[in-house]
């Protein structure tokens, strides 16, 4: 790749939007619908489609009789393209852009003190707070696809008819266009690398970007630096050029002969890396509360800061890449969409509940229990 191919890939944050995930979803034949829902036997018929990985356009080694589950998560939700300012897969702390992060970090941490003792990391304290409704960089994935479809579907009371969408990820080859570990093209990463878990570089340096104001915070940070020690690539000198750029009493190059500055590939990895790191990676979570494991849940974690909160920088943190940043041949490598017309919403409720999932089964709490309780017990008039 020559270098002007290379500084057009960087600057290429086009936004695209869903529709033509939908078209190729169309050319499927799971039901008679095309890409439309209108039964759980549809969704089980998507659920065998997807797990095929003859069915997506990269292939990838697969278990017995061609199917691999592990890794392919789904995700349900209403259809937001026609609500200003709103997008698809967009977690909370992005959909607001007033909301400024790292107080909302420090303060949720200052007022439950009790907490320090068992959480380790800032994913943690993220995962914390994605539990109790707060917003954060996180977004909800689950490994059954019967329960997306219940969270595509799910209620409040003032809820209109709008359409739903179901959403199916293939999270190993989501981070194979996000890592930061590797920054070679797509493809040259091996499988065991794919998927994160919360004490992974990836996952770690993008939820310390919670509590960064700006990149100087984010690479002399105790928990990235210390995570940082299992990179295979970018190599040391990379990171160590990162830190001169933003303390240049550490590290300075023209006392070190493994680092050129005036190298123009250094210059292209140092901006291609700071492009990844805006990108969401799918993470693995531990499972360490029943609602978690219920729901068989896993997340996304996106990077970049809101725009209220950036920096001028001329490598500023920069704002998130999300997943409709992505161009259309990326994404038709991880992810398939699927609509649910507003007018099956009701019927699709009904078949759920006589499968037994409801709140009931994916809120184990007993506040959310003793609203589905009454829900069962009021007389309809």
């Amino acid at each position: 790749m020559d270098n002007e191919a290379k500084q057009n890939n960087l600057n290429n944050d086009k936004k695209t939007d869903f529709s033509h995930l939908e078209e190729e979803s169309k050319k499927t034949n799971y039901s008679d619908s095309n890409n439309l829902i209108e039964s759980v036997s549809d969704v089980i018929s998507i659920a065998k489609y997807c797990l095929n990985t003859e069915n997506w356009e990269t292939k990838h080694q697969s278990t017995k009789n061609g199917f691999t589950q592990f890794g392919i998560w789904f995700r349900g939700e209403k259809d937001k393209t026609d609500k200003e300012c709103q997008e698809n897969l967009t977690p909370g702390i992005f959909r607001d852009k007033n909301l400024i992060e790292l107080s909302l970090v420090r303060h949720f941490q200052t007022r439950f003190p009790s907490y320090r003792n068992e959480i380790k990391s800032i994913f943690e304290w993220l995962c914390l707070m994605q539990h109790y409704h707060a917003s954060t960089r996180l977004l909800d994935w689950t490994e059954n696809i019967l329960f997306a479809l219940f969270f595509a579907l799910y209620r409040e009371p003032d809820d209109n008819n709008n359409d739903r969408l179901l959403f199916v990820l293939r999270s190993w080859f989501l981070n194979d266009y996000s890592n930061t570990m590797y920054l070679q093209e797509p493809g040259c990463i091996n499988q065991e690398k794919r998927i994160q878990t919360p004490f992974n570089f990836n996952a770690i340096l993008r939820a310390n970007m919670a509590i960064s104001q700006g990149l100087s915070d984010l690479f002399f940070n105790d928990e990235v630096n210390q995570s940082k020690f299992d990179l295979e690539f970018p190599p040391k000198e990379l990171w160590k050029e990162l830190c001169n750029r933003y303390q240049n009493t550490i590290y300075k190059p023209s006392n070190d002969p493994s680092i050129d500055s005036h190298d123009p590939n250094m210059d292209y990895y140092v901006k291609k890396f700071l492009k990844q790191i805006r990108k969401p990676v799918a993470v693995f979570p531990y499972r360490n509360n029943p609602r978690l494991h219920v729901q068989q849940g896993a997340f996304t974690i996106h990077g970049g800061k809101n725009k209220n909160e950036l920096i001028s920088d001329e490598y500023e943190i920069g704002e998130p890449f999300q997943f409709n940043n992505f161009t259309h041949k990326e994404l038709k490598d991880f992810m398939k969409v699927y609509r649910i017309k507003g007018d099956k919403v009701d019927n699709l409720i009904q078949e759920l509940n006589l499968l037994g999932i409801n709140e009931g089964l994916l809120f184990p709490e007993l506040d959310y229990q003793s609203k589905y309780l009454e829900n069962i017990w009021k007389i309809s008039r």
